[in-house]
């Protein structure tokens, strides 16, 4: 692929002549360096904005990658009926039982309040299903736009509202306003 590159950008004459003085290796470096050269004046140059994004919630990741959706607030088994393909379900608490595994495997992400610290339910649901999860979700401290403050100590289903889109970072343990690149 080198020598092709190489004929095409200085011609056979010329690689021919430079064939009888230098080894194989110079010649495999010097086409590696005008190939790369050459790569290197085709790039586009990127400019990157700073953007900021709105943190929302700060918990545990289950590190299953990041999702993106329209939130799903549940409150009680009745309730998992409304999520929907590609939804955030958000929850006080979660259990191993089989409704609420088939609403994770509907769900992008999942969402817990509760820190389950002993027994992890959220993650073992979150994982068997291959979702990103947050337990323990607290609110971040700040102030809102609408002037209303928001502790450290708020729940997720109090911040978040039904609809409203979020990205989950599991990676981060973190969920933040609107669909974001997490990178």
């Amino acid at each position: 692929m080198a020598w092709a590159n190489l004929t095409s950008l200085v011609g056979e004459d010329e690689l021919h002549r430079a064939k009888e003085k230098l080894s194989d290796i110079e010649l495999l470096e010097i086409a590696r360096r005008v190939v790369a050269g050459q790569l290197k004046e085709k790039q586009p140059e990127f400019t990157f904005e700073e953007t900021y994004v709105q943190h929302l919630l700060k918990g545990y990741g289950n590190r299953r990658g990041s999702a993106s959706g329209p939130v799903t607030i549940v409150r009680s088994v009745d309730e998992l009926s409304k999520v929907k393909e590609g939804d955030v379900l958000v929850a006080e608490v979660v259990t191993l039982d089989w409704p609420w595994f088939q609403a994770a495997m509907l769900a992008s992400g999942l969402i817990v309040e509760s820190g389950d610290y002993l027994r992890r339910r959220s993650f073992t649901l979150s994982w068997e299903v291959g979702i990103p999860c947050i337990r323990g979700a607290m609110g971040v401290a700040r102030v809102l736009e609408s002037g209303g403050r928001i502790n450290g100590d708020n729940k997720a289903t109090e911040i978040l509202v039904d609809g409203q889109i979020v990205t989950v970072d599991s990676m981060r343990g973190e969920v933040y306003q609107g669909s974001t690149l997490i990178v």
